[in-house]
């Protein structure tokens, strides 16, 4: 299409057609790691086994991240977005849970009104078999293709020239909804045009600085270049406006992305050089993230909970930035009080840590079937009402 080759790559990106067997290897480790986690959960919660299992998911998932973009050739697929999902849901985030048990505050691991606290190995258990059987569904679709990444297409100029258009139109539109949200009601589509507005600026943003990357040396010195980063720089400053810790977050993505997007780049020798900024980059924004926005995130928003039950909820531009992203910078010197003070579980970095955790939700499934699964014998009693939107989701 559009003159566009495809052509497999092989598991260095070289060009020779090869199924992507590593994954037989993740499945096999994660496999031999189930079977050891399931033979301590007779024994109740054990705090130093969640541990354990949450180290070896973060190494093994960040590893085998390190392996599939190296065979995909240095480009961004969907696959890495899952992986590193799974190093902060399985592994980064289950730290929550072991310190939460460590100091006692069963309270913040509850679903609701659900004490799920003697069904937390058991969530984290069921969590990773999930996990193995999206993977396992995954690499049996890449090993019947025989590959799973294609090779860097040939695009012409007035393909990326439509490319980036279509990026700033997107990106427009999603500023338009934006500041439009306070004065106009679209009813039933509010949900679905929220997605555009809080998604479309990266996104068109992201489109633009590739189309605009392709002008080669200098390419940052271009007209298109010079739009997409201002629009870059207006998602940064309505996300820093905002209540919330992803709208910023979603704002850098952008940058990330490039950073680690090298299509059709040399071999690995060469590019660990060329990924050395990049990493660095990704260190700063992950801690910025952990131990700054965190804070900032958390008392700034005490303004509009303050309010939020009435009418006169404050409008986020009018809430002053400076002092709450002041008191966050302070706060992120580790080894002073103001550091030991803002990261006191669970605030401050452990909140966000929190919100990565997934282990609760399946611990509350395995309880609610422990419970009631064959209770008069109905399978499942209500519990399939209650878990369907979420699976769906």
């Amino acid at each position: 299409m559009n003159g566009v080759s495809v052509r497999p790559c092989s598991d260095r990106g070289t060009g020779t057609p090869r199924p992507a067997r590593h994954w037989v290897v993740l499945l096999g480790l994660q496999l031999g790691h189930l079977a050891w986690f399931s033979s301590t959960l007779d024994a109740g919660f054990d705090a130093a086994a969640l541990a354990a299992s949450a180290a070896a998911c973060s190494l093994l998932y960040a590893g085998f991240l390190v392996v599939e973009y190296r065979r995909s050739g240095f480009r961004i697929t969907p696959i890495l977005f899952y992986l590193a999902a799974g190093v902060f849901r399985l592994g980064i985030g289950t730290m929550f849970v072991v310190r939460a048990a460590a100091v006692g505050e069963w309270r913040v691991l509850r679903v609701g009104s659900y004490d799920v606290s003697e069904m937390l190995a058991h969530g984290h258990w069921l969590a990773l078999l999930g996990d193995w059987c999206f993977i396992a569904g995954y690499a049996a679709v890449t090993l019947l293709r025989g590959h799973d990444v294609e090779a860097p297409a040939r695009v012409s100029p007035a393909v990326w020239s439509r490319a980036w258009r279509a990026g700033l139109a997107t990106a427009a539109a999603a500023f338009l909804l934006r500041f439009g949200e306070r004065y106009v009601s679209f009813g039933g589509l509010d949900s679905l045009l929220g997605y555009i507005e809080t998604y479309g600026v990266a996104a068109g943003t992201y489109v633009m600085l590739l189309a605009a990357r392709r002008a080669g040396d200098g390419w940052l010195h271009t007209p298109t270049a010079r739009v997409a980063l201002v629009m870059l720089a207006l998602d940064l400053v309505t996300g820093i406006f905002s209540y919330s810790k992803s709208p910023l977050l979603i704002a850098v993505l952008p940058l990330v992305l490039l950073g680690f997007d090298h299509t059709g780049a040399g071999p690995w020798p060469r590019m660990r050089r060329q990924l050395l900024l990049p990493a660095a980059g990704v260190c700063l924004v992950v801690y910025f993230f952990l131990f700054i926005v965190s804070v900032y995130s958390s008392s700034r928003r005490a303004v509009f909970w303050e309010y939020g039950s009435s009418l006169a909820a404050p409008n986020p531009y009018e809430v002053p930035v400076v002092p709450y992203l002041a008191d966050a910078l302070a706060g992120a010197i580790p080894g002073t009080a103001a550091f030991s003070e803002a990261h006191r579980f669970p605030h401050g970095v452990w909140n966000l840590i929190g919100r990565m955790s997934v282990t609760p939700f399946p611990a509350w499934s395995y309880q609610q079937v422990e419970s009631m699964g064959f209770r008069k014998a109905v399978f499942f009693d209500e519990l399939l009402v209650s878990v369907t939107p979420r699976i769906l989701w």
